[in-house]
C-alpha cells in the first residue's frame, strides 16, 4: 500500500537523521530502514532513495544553508530539526526541476503545526531574500566549480524562486488562519419540579441461596493396588517372558539340536530336577541374577584395516630395532638400555636442579619485594614535600596564566572589530561583481536555450527517419518464409570428412560401446573382489601377529616406571642454598612488620 505524502516526507527526514548514528554503509543502513519500517511500494521506495543518497552526496552544499540559517536566524530552532532542513533543501535546489513544487507543497502542508512552522521560517530566510544571490553562493562555489554552480545549483533556484515563495505564503495563511469555533450546544431544558408525583420504589432483592457444602471426593489410589507392586508383576511377566523366549531360541538352533543327542542319560536327569524346581518356585520373587562370567572377560577392540597396518609396522620397526641393538651388543658395542637408564637418571637430576633454581628465584623476588616496601615507605614522605612545593607553584602560574588571558581577550576584541570594518567596505565590490557576473550569465541562457531548440528539431527529425526505416523491416518481416526440411536418419551430413556417419550407424556404434563397456566393468569387479579376499586374509596374518607382540610387551615394564624410579632416587637430595634464601626471607618480613606497626 501505498504511503501518504506525510509519511514519505518523515520517512526521508528519519532515514537522514538515524544514519548519522549508524555504523554500517549507506545502502545496508537504506535496507534495513525500509524493511524495518514496511516500505514496500515501488515509488515510495525510489523516492525515499533519491532523496536520501542525494542528502548524502550533497552534504557539505546543503549544511551550508543549514548552518547560515543556525547562525543568523535561528537561534531559538533546536538542532533536531536540522534534517528537516536538509531534505527542504535538497528538494527545493537540487530536484525541483525534476518533480517540481507541487509535491514539495503538498508535503509541507500535512506536516505537524510545529514542524511546519519551523520549514515556513526555514523559507523565509532562504527564498524570501537574497542568499542565494550574496553569501550562499560564494561559499558554494570554494566547493564547486562556478559553471556548476551557476547551471546545477542557482538555475533551479532562480527558475523556481515564485513557486517556492507561494508554498511560504500559503504555509503562513494556514498558520496564522484562526480555527473554526465549534458550533454550540443547545441549552439544558430543565425538568418541572413536582411534589405529588410518587417516586419509583425499586423492586426488592431476592435472597442468596445458599449452596450446599463442597465435600472432596474419595481419592482414587485409597482402594488400587500400589504402583510398586503393579511395577513388581509387569517386570516379574517381562523377565519370565524373556527367559522363554531364550530357551525357545537357543533349543531352535543347529548345534543345540546336536548337542541334545549326545546328552549322557545323568544330564537329561537333572535337566528333568531343574524344570520341576522351576515350575513350584513360580510364584516366589525372582531376583537378579549374577551378570555371566562370559560377560566379565576383556573383549578385545575390533580394529580396522588401517589400524591394523599401522601397529604391524610399529611392532615390525621395533623388532628390527631390538635385533640391531643386541647384534652390536654381541659385536662389543654399548647397551643402549642401560646407557638410556643412565640418561633418565642424569635428566631426573637435571630436572631436581632446575626447580630448585626456580625456588631460589621465587626467594629471590620476594626478598626484593620487601626491599621495595622498605624504600616505598621512604620515597612517601619525600613525595608529600614535593608535591607541596609543587601545589605553590601551580598557584603562581595560574594567577599569571589569568592575567595573560585578560590581555590576549582585549587583544582580539579589537581585532574582531577590525575585521568587521573591512568586511563592510568588501560589500559594495561584491555587489558590482555580482552583476556584471549576472549579465554574462543571461547572454549564455540565450545561447543555451537556442542550442537546445535545435538540438530538439534534429532528434525530431532523426525519429521520423527511424520510424520509417522500422516500419520498413517490420513489413519485410512479415512475409511468409517456407522452412520445412525433411531430415533423412540414414544420409550423412555431406562435409566431406572421413569420420561422418549417419544417424543410424551412430547408434549401432553407441550399442556396440555399451556392451564392451559393460564387459569391462565385469572384469573390473572381478578383479576388486579377489583383492579385497587377499587383503582380509593377509590383515588376519597381521592382527596374530599383533595379538603375540602385545603379550611379550605387557612382560617388559614400561618407560614411565623407569622414570618414577629414578625421579624418587633423585628427590632424597637437598639443596643448602634455598634454606639459606629462605631463613633471609622470613628476617626481611619481621623487619617490615615492625616498619609497618610503628
Amino acid at each position: 500500500m501505498a504511503l501518504t505524502p506525510r509519511a514519505v516526507f518523515t520517512r526521508c527526514v528519519d532515514v537522514r537523521r538515524d544514519y548519522e548514528t549508524s555504523v554500517i554503509g549507506p545502502d545496508a543502513h537504506l535496507v534495513q530502514f525500509l524493511a524495518a519500517h514496511k516500505v514496500q511500494n515501488p515509488s515510495d521506495v525510489s523516492f525515499i532513495t533519491d532523496v536520501f543518497l542525494g542528502c548524502i552526496r550533497f552534504k557539505k552544499m546543503l549544511a551550508v544553508t543549514v548552518d547560515g540559517y543556525y547562525v543568523k536566524d535561528g537561534e531559538n530552532c533546536s538542532k533536531k530539526y536540522e534534517w528537516l532542513f536538509h531534505v527542504i533543501a535538497y528538494m527545493g535546489i537540487i530536484i525541483v526541476d525534476d518533480i517540481g513544487a507541487a509535491p514539495l507543497e503538498t508535503m509541507l502542508m500535512e506536516l505537524p503545526r510545529v514542524s511546519m512552522s519551523k520549514a515556513a521560517a526555514f523559507i523565509a530566510f532562504l527564498w524570501n531574500g537574497d542568499a542565494f544571490e550574496t553569501w550562499v553562493q560564494e561559499r558554494w562555489r570554494l566547493l564547486y566549480d562556478d559553471v556548476y554552480v551557476d547551471n546545477q545549483l542557482l538555475g533551479p533556484v532562480r527558475r523556481h524562486v515564485a513557486s517556492i515563495q507561494e508554498i511560504y505564503a500559503n504555509l503562513h495563511s494556514k498558520l496564522t488562519s484562526k480555527t473554526v469555533a465549534p458550533p454550540a450546544k443547545a441549552p439544558t431544558t430543565p425538568q418541572p419540579f413536582n411534589l405529588s408525583k410518587p417516586r419509583v420504589k425499586k423492586p426488592a432483592e431476592p435472597a442468596r441461596a445458599v449452596a450446599p457444602p463442597v465435600t472432596k471426593p474419595i481419592p482414587a489410589t485409597t482402594y488400587a493396588t500400589p504402583i510398586e507392586q503393579k511395577a513388581l508383576e509387569r517386570k516379574r511377566r517381562m523377565n519370565r517372558a524373556k527367559a522363554e523366549q531364550t530357551r525357545q531360541t537357543s533349543n531352535a538352533l543347529p548345534t543345540a539340536s546336536l548337542a541334545t543327542k549326545a546328552l549322557s542319560e545323568r544330564t537329561l536327569q537333572l535337566q528333568e530336577t531343574m524344570r520341576q524346581r522351576e515350575a513350584e518356585h513360580l510364584n516366589v520373587t525372582i531376583k537378579a541374577r549374577p551378570v555371566p562370567a562370559a560377560l566379565n572377560r576383556p573383549v578385545d577392540v575390533k580394529l580396522n584395516a588401517g589400524a591394523i597396518l599401522r601397529e604391524e609396522r610399529l611392532l615390525r620397526a621395533e623388532r628390527e630395532r631390538e635385533e640391531a641393538r643386541l647384534a652390536s651388543v654381541a659385536a662389543g658395542a654399548f647397551d643402549t638400555v642401560a646407557l638410556h637408564e643412565r640418561a633418565l637418571e642424569m635428566h631426573a637430576l637435571e630436572e631436581k636442579e632446575r626447580h630448585d633454581a626456580i625456588e631460589i628465584k621465587h626467594l629471590q623476588g620476594l626478598i626484593s619485594r620487601e626491599d621495595a616496601v622498605l624504600a616505598r615507605a621512604k620515597q612517601g614522605t619525600t613525595n608529600r614535600r614535593s608535591a607541596r612545593e609543587l601545589k605553590r607553584e601551580t598557584e603562581e602560574l595560574l594567577q599569571k596564566r589569568a592575567l595573560e588571558k585578560r590581555e590576549e581577550h582585549e587583544t582580539n576584541r579589537q581585532n574582531v572589530m577590525d575585521v568587521a570594518d573591512m568586511h563592510e567596505r568588501t560589500q559594495q565590490a561584491v555587489l558590482d561583481t555580482v552583476e556584471a557576473k549576472a549579465l554574462v550569465r543571461k547572454g549564455v541562457a540565450q545561447e543555451s536555450k537556442a542550442l537546445l531548440e535545435h538540438a530538439a528539431k534534429m532528434q525530431e527529425q532523426e525519429a521520423a527517419k527511424r520510424a520509417e526505416v522500422i516500419r520498413q523491416i517490420r513489413a519485410l518481416e512479415s512475409v511468409p518464409i517456407d522452412r520445412t526440411k525433411i531430415v533423412d536418419k540414414s544420409a550423412t551430413s555431406g562435409c566431406g570428412l572421413m569420420t561422418e556417419m549417419s544417424y543410424i550407424e551412430l547408434q549401432e556404434r553407441l550399442a556396440m560401446l555399451r556392451v564392451r563397456n559393460q564387459r569391462e566393468e565385469e572384469q573390473r569387479r572381478d578383479k576388486i573382489v579377489r583383492s579385497r579376499v587377499q587383503a582380509e586374509q593377509t590383515l588376519k596374518d597381521k592382527v596374530s601377529a599383533i595379538a603375540r607382540a602385545r603379550v611379550v610387551r605387557s612382560q617388559v615394564p614400561n618407560m614411565a616406571e623407569r622414570i618414577r624410579a629414578n625421579k624418587s632416587a633423585v628427590g632424597n637430595f637437598h639443596n643448602s642454598r634455598v634454606d639459606e634464601l629462605r631463613a633471609k626471607l622470613a628476617a626481611k618480613r619481621t623487619t617490615v612488620q615492625k616498619i609497618t606497626s610503628k
